[in-house]
C-alpha cells in the first residue's frame, strides 16, 4: 500500500480518530465496552480450536448464536491468543481503521469516477459522510460487529476489478460473500458486464474456504460443521425482525399479508431489476458496458438494498455510505438550498431511530414505520435518478471501467 497517496487525507483521519476515540472512551467510561457480536465471534473460534459445539449454543445474550462458515471462525482464531478484553480493543481498532480506510477508498474513487474536487474540500466531504453514518457506526462498534469490514472488502474488490487486476478483486469480493452469503447479489454487474475472470475468482476463493477447515479438522468433521452452518442460517430469521424490509414495509402501509416465499421473489426482482435498467441504459447510450459510472453506482445500489431485502440488525444500513458520498459530491456541486434540505431531512430519518436523539417513545414511533428502510430506499432512488440524467446527457464521454476519469464533471449536466 503507498502511503503517500493518504497523506492528503491526514485532516480527515486525525478529525476521524478524534471521533473514534471518542468514542471508546465514552464506551469505557460508562461500562458499555460490550461489544457482544464480537464476543460471538470470539467465542466461535474457540470452541473450535476446542473441539466443543460451536453451532446452535448462544455465546452471550439470547439471540448470540454464531451463523457463519466454519472458515470464517478460524479468521477469528488469532484473537484467541488474547483475553477477550485486550482482543476487544485491538478489534475496536480495526474496525475503525477499516472505517477510515473504507471512506479513503469511497472518496478516491467517487472522485475519480463521478466528480473530481479540490483535496481540501474532499477532507470535509469524508468528514461528512462519516457523521451521515455516526450514529450506525456508534451502534457497530459497540456491538463489535463486521459490516465496515465487509464494506472494505467489497470496495476494495471493486477497485481492484476497475483496474483489471481480477483474482484480487475476485479474493476480496469471495471473502464477502463466504461470510455473509447475500454479498452474493454483487457479482450481477459482473454477470452484466461480462467481467467473468472476477466471477471465475469469486468462485474459486468460495469453494477453497469450503475446503480449508478440511486441512485442520478432518473430512467428516467438516462436513457436520457446514451442516450446521446452513441450519443455523435457516433459523436466522425465526429469532430477529425487522420492520425496514420492503415486505414488513408494505405489510405496515398496505396491509399486505405476504409468506416467506415473497422475500426470495423480491430478491429475484431486484436482480431482473437490476439488468433491466443495465440494458435500459445500454440501450440508450452506445458501448454503455465500458462506462464506468452504472458499473460502480449500480454496484453499491445492490449492496446498499441488502438490508432492505432481508432480515438483519440495523447498523447494517451502513453498506449505503458509498451512495451517501456520490449524494454528499451532487449536493455540494449544485450548491441548491432546497436540495440541501432535502438531502438532511433525508439523513436525519436514515440515522434518527436514535432514543437518544428523540427519546424512547419517538424513537418507538420511527422503529415502527420503518423510517429508515423508506430512507435507505429513497438513497438508492435518488442515485438511480442521478444514474439517468447521466445517462441523458450526450455531450458525456465514454470510458472503459478500468479508463481515464470523465473529461468533465458528470453532474454539471441535467439533473
Amino acid at each position: 500500500m503507498n502511503v503517500e497517496r493518504f497523506k492528503p487525507y491526514l485532516p480527515f483521519v486525525l478529525f476521524a480518530i478524534i471521533i473514534l476515540s471518542a468514542v471508546f472512551a465514552v464506551e469505557k467510561i460508562n461500562g458499555r465496552f460490550w461489544l457482544n457480536d464480537f464476543k460471538v465471534y470470539y467465542s466461535a473460534a474457540e470452541a473450535l480450536l476446542k473441539g466443543r459445539q460451536v453451532y446452535g449454543v448462544s455465546f452471550g445474550l439470547d439471540t448470540g448464536f454464531y451463523k457463519y462458515a466454519p472458515f470464517v471462525a478460524m479468521l477469528f482464531v488469532p484473537y484467541t491468543f488474547f483475553s477477550y478484553e485486550v482482543a476487544s480493543i485491538i478489534h475496536f481498532a480495526i474496525l475503525s481503521a477499516a472505517t477510515i480506510l473504507t471512506i479513503i477508498i469511497l472518496g478516491r474513487l467517487v472522485s475519480k469516477y463521478f466528480l473530481s474536487i479540490k483535496t481540501k474540500t474532499e477532507n470535509i466531504l469524508m468528514s461528512f459522510a462519516l457523521l451521515c453514518i455516526l450514529l450506525h457506526l456508534v451502534r457497530e462498534l459497540h456491538l463489535g460487529n463486521i459490516n465496515m469490514l465487509l464494506l472494505l472488502l467489497a470496495s476494495a474488490g471493486l477497485i481492484l476489478s476497475l483496474q483489471s487486476k481480477n483474482i484480487l478483486s475476485g479474493i476480496f469480493i469471495g471473502l464477502a460473500i463466504i461470510i455473509k452469503p447475500y454479498f452474493l447479489i454483487l457479482v450481477l454487474p459482473f454477470i452484466a458486464s461480462g467481467r467473468w475472470r472476477v466471477i471465475i475468482s469469486i468462485s474459486v476463493t468460495i469453494i477453497v474456504s469450503l475446503f480449508v477447515p478440511m486441512l485442520f479438522f478432518g473430512y467428516t468433521q467438516n462436513i457436520l460443521l457446514h451442516k450446521e452452518w446452513i441450519e443455523s442460517m435457516r433459523e436466522h430469521s425465526s429469532y430477529l425482525s425487522s420492520t425496514h424490509t420492503i415486505q414488513s414495509l408494505l405489510q405496515y402501509y398496505l396491509g399486505l399479508e405476504t409468506g416467506k416465499w415473497f422475500q426470495y421473489f423480491l430478491i429475484a426482482a431486484t436482480g431482473a431489476g437490476y439488468f433491466l435498467f443495465f440494458f435500459l441504459m445500454k440501450k440508450r447510450q452506445e458501448k454503455h458496458s465500458s462506462q464506468p459510472f452504472f458499473f460502480v453506482s449500480g454496484y453499491f445500489c445492490l449492496l446498499a438494498i441488502v438490508p432492505n431485502l432481508v432480515i438483519t440488525d440495523t447498523e447494517h444500513f451502513l453498506l449505503s455510505l458509498p451512495l451517501v458520498m456520490i449524494l454528499l459530491r451532487y449536493i455540494y456541486e449544485k450548491k441548491n438550498y432546497l436540495l440541501t434540505s432535502a438531502f438532511i431531512v433525508l439523513i436525519f430519518f436514515y440515522e434518527g431511530t436514535s432514543t437518544d436523539l428523540l427519546g424512547k417513545n419517538l424513537a418507538q414511533r420511527f422503529e415502527e414505520a420503518g423510517l429508515l428502510g423508506i430512507s435507505n430506499l429513497l438513497i438508492i432512488a435518488s442515485v438511480l435518478i442521478l444514474n439517468f440524467f447521466w445517462w441523458k446527457n450526450p455531450s458525456l464521454p465514454s470510458n472503459s471501467l478500468k479508463g481515464e476519469p470523465p473529461a468533465q464533471a458528470p453532474f454539471r449536466g441535467k439533473g
